[in-house]
């Protein structure tokens, strides 16, 4: 199974809104827009709040050191900010702040696992990408009322100065931490295609499924009480099912006569019909799964407790169809390496199209020629692509390039390239959407226990000294 995308992890987050404050900035606290659900919620979230007016100011502490994480210290004036934060957002929120002990202890927590992760931010060198980083501050700066980050500014230096370089660096340390906390937890959730498979033909997962299906289902109860041995279940089952095959009418003339067919010498009533269309989510039970992967037209005989049941897919109706462009792709690849630069593989790449235009074979220039081992030995073939698969600079040649015919050669960040569109489709990609969504769901399940357990492992296996 491959690794999961850390993309999806963005969406276990709590939504949060920075602001900065007229003397500070914090980013020991978060705003929830649910309210303050647990202390365990609270103390794992990471953002900048505002001062809230009409709050009671916690009395000042002379300022010290109070804690040092991994040799880095906290400062009473830091725990105290943090502590004045908290209560105001408990007020905010219409509920009672804890006393002054409790909220010292969820304070003190927020700024020691805070600091804990931006330790390991810096160890291991992460840093969010600069278009990562305009993007929230251009968020920042729209939720604030400004139309561009020179305004915000602008209008922040005015009122103090450096405010502006404090909201950059706060932003950026809650940017990386996200990134850590993605990586450490999707690398300890293993979701297989068995656990994927598993959720879509659950009920949960049938919602996901948006087509109705029309079915021809028909029992043939056991009848052990009478004599009757299963192998006659299943030869009578069997005589429906070739029935079914062999006519394309789903009247209910038609399947009465099939049954009285096989009903005949049959003790038990075999019972069915055209059962109309139905959605995923309310066929029945231990049968979904079947009549979803059927063909139009086929007929499934399926073993349950109740005896054998014959189910014929007559029509689907598809409402969730995702039909994307892709394109059946091979290309040569001329590397660029330490031992070999861009003006050495462009020499090269010409000298290959020059034997292309006289006629030679793509897959047989691939082959002896393409730098990219996961290709060459199949003749350069990358099977089908689809939007986004590849570098920018490859699918737009790949776009322009005529079902047929090969390109000119074109420069990626990996060497050179001339590539060959063998065909286009359009391709029904709801299943593997549908999967994408499962295995999102699965992961979100997941992910806050796994990251509370690694916190916990991060908190426990650091050095802490309390000096209070």
């Amino acid at each position: 199974m491959g690794a999961v995308n850390l993309n999806i992890l963005e969406k276990l987050e709590t939504t949060t809104q920075p602001v900065v404050t007229n003397k500070t900035v914090n980013t020991q606290a978060t705003v929830h827009k649910r309210g303050i659900q647990s202390l365990q919620e609270l103390n794992n979230q990471f953002t900048i709040v505002p001062e809230q007016a009409n709050t009671t100011p916690l009395q000042p502490l002379n300022d010290g050191i109070i804690a040092v994480v991994n040799n880095k210290p906290i400062l009473k004036s830091q725990l105290q900010q943090t502590m004045q934060r908290l209560k105001n957002m408990y007020l905010s929120n219409g509920q009672k702040a804890p006393n002054d002990n409790e909220l010292k202890n969820q304070a003190l927590k927020q700024l020691i696992i805070r600091e804990l992760q931006l330790d390991m931010v810096r160890k291991i060198g992460i840093r969010p990408s600069n278009q990562a980083l305009q993007n929230s501050l251009l968020n920042y700066a729209k939720e604030q009322g400004f139309s561009n980050l020179l305004q915000l500014q602008k209008s922040m230096e005015a009122k103090e100065r450096g405010s502006y370089a404090l909201l950059v660096t706060a932003i950026t340390d809650d940017l990386a931490i996200k990134i850590l906390q993605q990586s450490q937890v999707a690398r300890q959730i293993n979701i297989t295609d068995n656990d994927v498979q598993a959720f879509l033909t659950s009920t949960e997962g049938q919602m996901l499924n948006k087509n109705s299906y029309q079915t021809i289902h028909i029992r043939v109860p056991f009848a052990n009480a009478h004599g009757v041995n299963k192998n006659k279940t299943v030869a009578v089952a069997k005589i429906i099912q070739n029935e079914l095959r062999l006519t394309s009418n789903a009247t209910d003339k038609t399947i009465a006569k099939i049954i009285a067919k096989a009903q005949a010498n049959y003790p038990v009533e075999i019972l069915g019909g055209n059962m109309g269309y139905h959605k995923p989510d309310t066929l029945p039970a231990g049968l979904t799964n079947t009549i979803v992967n059927l063909n139009i037209g086929q007929v499934a005989v399926v073993q349950t407790d109740l005896g054998i049941e014959v189910i014929k897919l007559v029509n689907k109706k598809v409402t969730d169809n995702l039909l994307i462009p892709q394109w059946h792709t091979r290309h040569i690849l001329v590397a660029v390496t330490p031992y070999q630069n861009s003006e050495m593989a462009q020499y090269k790449i010409n000298k290959i199209y020059n034997q292309l235009v006289q006629g030679r074979d793509f897959a047989h220039l691939a082959a002896n020629y393409s730098n990219d081992p996961s290709s060459a030995g199949k003749g350069g073939d990358l099977s089908w692509v689809s939007e986004g698969n590849m570098v920018a600079e490859f699918e737009k040649v790949m776009k322009a390039t005529p079902t047929g015919k090969f390109s000119k050669p074109f420069k990626t960040t990996y060497g050179w390239h001339i590539l060959q569109v063998v065909d286009t489709r359009k391709f029904d990609a709801s299943n593997d959407v549908r999967k994408k969504m499962a295995k999102e769901i699965l992961f979100k399940r997941e992910a806050p226990q796994i990251r509370e357990r690694w916190l916990e492992d991060l908190r426990n296996s650091s050095y802490v000294k309390f000096l209070e």
